[in-house]
């Protein structure tokens, strides 16, 4: 089935005034902020997408840093076309700051139609990164939910007269909710609509803010059909469910989504495997304080940190050392916080067994 590439083939003669901006161009831009542009910027702040593409093709490979390959030859594609070769990127920054618990990136597309794109990177495989996601279920803000306000108005100052659209995958999707959220009521005015791209929710606390009830009705939340990261935490808008080529939690991966046209190929709701993840970790989170989640999430990463490895890319190349390092630190814990981790874990296999049993019923019931 054809994926954001086989769309590029199809649409990027079409320029955004001709067609303007819809979901799956979105998704093309959210996949884009993943590419780590330094080189690009190194010497301007502001691009084409088609000078960036023919900066990256004249620069060593060892100097490009990338998620998956699949990012780079995505800017090499988007720089073929009339619909994005022309489009200017600005805006690029790119922060991880280990002390402060944060990684943070962002990216902004000025299109055509007076219209500015304003992209969020999703999580990347730093132990930073995805320590920062586990701090979600623990503080009102995480650092990169700040900044993703801060740079929105920054920008927002920076182009007065653009209307905006705010984007990402991942926490991506998460950080450009919270940012139209809780950015100015001027700067919310001129959002024309914000994308989550299977990324996680919010407490209940946030969902009933103001700043969140007056955007709710422009945020449009995309998940595929065995979603287990775009189901985390509380969603109060409806999401669509999209078909990917993927099975369970690689269905995260965005060039698996399936499009047809100029939309995904849509489905009617989530899989039983998708509703039975999202009951077991809400139940389970749920059980557990705040002060629980913060001690369980600090000891399971403070055990990972004594690898020394700064990403998960790097654990897994030096897979047995890794290993040996964690049960060392592990061996090491004191007694009370290894029986946390045990009880926390525990309860978390008694969610799972509810959850499936829970789900049994109610097919039972349903036929």
């Amino acid at each position: 089935m054809s994926n954001v590439f086989d769309y590029l083939t199809w649409r990027n003669d079409l320029t955004f005034s001709a067609v303007p901006c819809c979901a799956v161009d979105t998704l093309i831009c959210s996949c884009l902020s993943y590419l780590r542009l330094q080189p690009a910027f190194a010497a301007q702040n502001m691009l084409c997408v088609q000078t960036a593409s023919e900066i990256f093709k004249q620069t060593r490979p060892e100097d490009i840093h990338y998620r998956v390959n699949e990012d780079l030859q995505l800017l090499y594609k988007m720089a073929e076309g009339n619909r994005y070769g022309k489009v200017i990127l600005c805006g690029y920054i790119d922060h991880l700051n280990p002390s402060m618990e944060k990684q943070f990136s962002a990216l902004t597309c000025l299109l055509e139609d007076d219209v500015m794109l304003i992209t969020y990177r999703g999580t990347d495989n730093t132990l930073v990164g995805w320590k920062e996601d586990f701090n979600m279920t623990f503080l009102d803000a995480i650092p990169s939910q700040k900044e993703a306000v801060q740079y929105l108005e920054a920008m927002a100052a920076a182009y007065p007269k653009r209307r905006i659209i705010l984007c990402g995958h991942s926490k991506g999707g998460n950080l450009a909710v919270y940012a139209g959220a809780f950015c100015t009521t001027a700067v919310q005015r001129r959002i024309l609509q914000v994308y989550n791209h299977d990324g996680p929710g919010f407490s209940a606390e946030t969902l009933k803010t103001a700043g969140y009830r007056s955007i709710a009705q422009r945020i449009e939340t995309f998940v595929p059909q065995s979603s287990i990261v775009g189901m985390l935490m509380e969603h109060e808008e409806h999401y669509t469910v999209i078909s990917s080529t993927q099975i369970s939690l690689w269905q995260h991966d965005p060039y698996s989504w399936e499009v047809l046209g100029p939309d995904f190929v849509r489905l009617n709701n989530v899989d039983r495997q998708s509703i039975i993840l999202d009951s077991t970790i809400k139940h389970w989170i749920g059980e557990l304080d705040r002060s629980q989640r913060e001690a369980f999430t600090d000891a399971v990463f403070q055990i990972l940190s004594n690898t020394n490895a700064a990403s998960f890319k790097e654990m897994n190349e030096n897979r047995m050392r890794s290993t040996a390092l964690i049960l060392k630190a592990l061996n090491r814990t004191d007694k009370q916080t290894k029986r946390m981790l045990s009880d926390i874990t525990l309860k978390l296999m008694a969610s799972a067994k509810n959850a499936i049993e829970a789900n049994l019923v109610n097919e039972k019931q349903t036929n």
